[in-house]
């Protein structure tokens, strides 16, 4: 059994350890009331762009945008997995990991039926379907992915509210562009945003007759598919991991309802070559304070139970520690009485 002297030890070294998890479940609590008045924000910012961009598509419906276009081929599936810098937050990033494993199994079992029915085309040709890349927002996903072996695409990490919204263009633009397979800095424009001049270019390619200019095809990898994988927040007691398409775009059965009458100026490809980036903008900010946000939460309740759990033990520690002073002092009283005892004799 312990001594007395390790129990007030270990009593003392809990102690500190309840005023760090406190202070953290604090720090939490603060950023999480913070991340909900951003995230109201933006909810209802991507609700305006998302009711406009289905009113304006139940007027032309016939419009053909790029960012509308299946792709199929030579690309590949890009999937943006959303953790956390940092641990101490509980089963937040094991439950992302988890589902990114299951969707890479399901893209590579797709890939093995494909291969199946395909004829040995293209002699010493290699299908690239379902070649997924996967692009990290947060360094527990990275290290995760790397030390498996996964193939790994830009990492976004240390994403703090001051660099927040050059990193969600970023990140908007990275994907629009690999979409469309421009790059950046190709497309030269006035008063457009990088995705925006991306849309130029390719439109650009198509006129020529190529779909896409050289320069945009010397450019290297292009996404097929597009998809975010993250933690939605719906409430203070309910948060779980997402996978949702990003790009391609695609039209509800909501947008073939009853025609709004919109009178478009200039054009319809002006208004959705600005529109759309906005709105994919407005996507990826929703998107990553929802899994910021989700993050402060789980931390902050693991925190409470790590708090909760230090409590329990001082109190258990407390009560041993009164049991072996009781102890200590009851056979102290024995010898004395025992000596008093032997002295009267």
């Amino acid at each position: 059994m312990a001594s007395l002297r390790q129990i007030r030890r270990r009593i003392r070294s809990v102690e500190n350890t309840k005023k760090i998890t406190r202070a953290m479940e604090m720090v939490a609590a603060s950023k999480l009331r913070r991340f909900e008045d951003l995230l109201t924000k933006a909810r209802e910012s991507a609700y305006f762009l998302e009711r406009l961009l289905k009113n304006l598509l139940k007027d032309v419906a016939d419009y053909k945008h790029p960012l509308f276009e299946a792709k199929g081929g030579a690309g590949k599936i890009v999937l943006v997995v959303v953790t956390s810098d940092t641990g101490l937050c509980g089963t937040y990033n094991s439950n992302l990991l988890h589902a990114a494993n299951a969707f890479l199994k399901e893209k590579a079992d797709r890939q093995a039926e494909g291969q199946c029915l395909q004829d040995k085309a293209a002699e010493g040709g290699r299908s690239k379907q379902g070649q997924v890349e996967i692009i990290t927002v947060g360094k527990t996903g990275l290290n995760y992915f790397r030390r498996i072996g996964q193939r790994t695409g830009l990492a976004f990490n240390e994403i703090r509210l001051s660099n927040f919204e050059a990193t969600v263009q970023e990140i908007t633009e990275h994907l629009t562009q690999g979409f469309l397979g421009c790059r950046s800095g190709q497309a030269a424009g006035g008063g457009l945003t990088e995705s925006a001049q991306a849309i130029g270019q390719y439109r650009s390619g198509q006129a020529a007759g190529g779909g896409l200019t050289e320069s945009a095809r010397a450019g290297g990898s292009q996404f097929d598919q597009v998809y975010l994988l993250y933690t939605q927040y719906v409430s203070k007691s309910n948060y779980k991991p997402r996978v949702e398409k990003f790009l391609n775009l695609e039209k509800t059965a909501d947008e073939a309802g009853e025609r709004v009458g919109y009178i478009l100026e200039p054009s319809a490809e002006r208004i959705f070559d600005e529109l759309l980036p906005r709105f994919l903008l407005t996507k990826v900010r929703t998107v990553l304070l929802e899994a910021f946000l989700s993050e402060q939460l789980s931390r902050m309740v693991a925190m409470r139970q790590a708090t909760d759990n230090a409590v329990e033990m001082i109190e258990d520690l407390t009560l041993l520690r009164n049991k072996l002073r009781q102890a200590s002092i009851t056979k102290e009283l024995i010898e004395v009485v025992s000596g008093a005892k032997a002295a009267k004799k």
